[in-house]
């Protein structure tokens, strides 16, 4: 018992150094819960958010050192899944995590998952349809795109990626590759405690 509080608080700490961007800090802390309480799905998928957050903040010429991170990333968002099976947001965190490494499919195949287990979460079939997109499959990224809408009307940019893939096809025009990390707004989908509105974290209540 004693174990998990010290692992609780280490947590805890991660989270507030994530929120103020100190992304080596909140590694530590999150990597120092895990060795506290192995068990505990939620410290592998803060810890992978992190090393996401900080593979972000690579330059260009460090390329090596991003795709690291995001390795290292990939490899917690699955200890996550393989501790909690049934945790949509989970499976969806690894879908991001493959897509922001241009691993298209297994980002595909996990977005897939992740709406199977849970039908009602907009930004998840958005984000799978940017990836249809980008590989265009424009047919299937049109029907994420409504799903999304449908699910989440008030959302522009969910509306905005169904018009511009339904004028693609239509051969209108040549629409601009949309990054699959934009178009998403802070809703109750994903992370609504979070700054960022494509944050991989799931809720915390400090």
């Amino acid at each position: 018992m004693q174990r998990k509080k010290i692992a609780n608080d280490y947590d805890k700490t991660g989270v507030k150094f994530y929120r103020n961007g100190d992304f080596d800090s909140a590694i530590d802390n999150f990597s120092k819960a895990i060795e506290s309480d192995p068990e505990n799905p939620q410290f592998y998928n803060n810890l992978a958010s992190a090393y996401i957050k900080a593979s972000a903040l690579q330059k260009n010429e460090e390329i090596s050192k991003k795709h690291h991170l995001l390795d290292l990333a990939i490899e917690n968002f699955i200890k996550a899944n393989k501790l909690d099976p049934n945790s949509s947001e989970q499976y969806s965190n690894l879908g991001n995590a493959y897509s922001r490494k241009g691993s298209l499919d297994l980002a595909i195949e996990n977005y897939t998952i992740a709406i199977k287990l849970n039908p009602t979460i907009a930004s998840t079939f958005n984000l799978r349809g940017l990836a249809f997109k980008a590989k265009g499959k424009l047919g299937v990224a049109i029907d994420d795109f409504t799903a999304a809408k449908k699910l989440n009307p008030q959302n522009k940019g969910y509306s905005k990626n169904l018009e511009n893939a339904l004028l693609q096809n239509q051969g209108i025009f040549e629409v601009k590759q949309v990054n699959p990390h934009k178009y998403l707004r802070k809703t109750n989908d994903m992370s609504n405690n979070l700054d960022d509105p494509y944050d991989d974290m799931q809720n915390k209540k400090l």
